[in-house]
């Protein structure tokens, strides 16, 4: 109870896991704890096809995954990226910050700096240490604007800063791509006038490339989407964000690609 909402997705507070296993929080203490262990055995990597888990129907993937069928990072793996590496600073903040007024919003961050401050349209909420291979909490009263947590060393000095803005409504997209050979990963991110990715957008967004390329498939990462991933250049965004995937002819083809909103939101 708690871990479903009546959209049909897990909740990424509870960190959900597989029943005959454990979440990433609790097993990766468990390794830190054993200093005669490597690593963790992680089940899985990825969202997978195949079967379909925690639930059946409408569902269409299994979502044991530490990253999405896009390969878009869950919030936990800010958790483990934290404590895998924790001589790099990092930090990330949860959730996204488009709620409606005097609503209570539990704001959790993931970091591996010594302490953490979080502020609210400028104002400070606290300032806290850090627990080793832990995460902070707050409960937040909402407020449209700008959420930011600082992450500082020892010394006071700032590391690493995370924030989530109030987005307004889509205006445009922001396009990147990322090469592994002849492999084109290009991710479309549906954004306001600010150039603030819109964290609740679902709009419909082509992708269109020249050059000597095919496509290969589309996908959101929704795991309750029925859209097809092959045979279309069209896919609606999840959570502000999709991608699609293209092949190029030889790996120094010069290819352009673009993504553009089927229909003006």
């Amino acid at each position: 109870e708690g871990w479903l909402d009546d959209k049909r997705f897990t909740s990424a507070y509870v960190n959900w896991c597989t029943p005959w296993g454990y979440t990433i929080e609790e097993t990766w203490k468990d390794c830190v704890a054993r200093p005669y262990t490597a690593g963790t055995f992680i089940w899985t990597g990825f969202d997978y096809r195949g079967e379909i888990a925690p639930y059946a129907w409408p569902a269409v993937i299994t979502r044991y995954g530490l990253l999405d069928l896009c390969g878009f990072y869950k919030e936990v793996a800010h958790y483990l990226r934290a404590w895998w590496k924790p001589d790099e600073p990092h930090i990330f903040l949860m959730p996204h910050w488009n709620w409606t007024p005097e609503e209570k919003i539990l704001v959790r961050c993931y970091a591996n700096t010594a302490e953490v401050e979080l502020f609210l349209n400028g104002e400070s909420l606290g300032r806290r240490k850090m627990p080793e291979n832990d995460r902070l909490e707050w409960e937040v009263d909402y407020a449209p604007g700008e959420l930011k947590a600082i992450g500082y060393s020892t010394d006071g000095s700032i590391l690493a800063e995370d924030n989530r803005k109030t987005a307004g409504e889509p205006v445009s997209i922001k396009t990147a791509t990322e090469q592994t050979g002849d492999i084109l990963i290009v991710t479309a991110t549906v954004v306001d006038g600010n150039g603030t990715i819109c964290p609740e957008a679902d709009t419909l967004v082509e992708f269109t490339a020249e050059g000597p390329a095919r496509l290969l498939g589309v996908g959101n990462g929704n795991p309750v989407s029925h859209e097809p991933d092959q045979g279309t250049n069209q896919r609606k965004a999840f959570n502000g964000l999709c991608q699609a995937i293209y092949q190029a002819a030889t790996t120094e083809s010069e290819i352009s690609v673009k993504s553009s909103f089927v229909r003006k939101p």
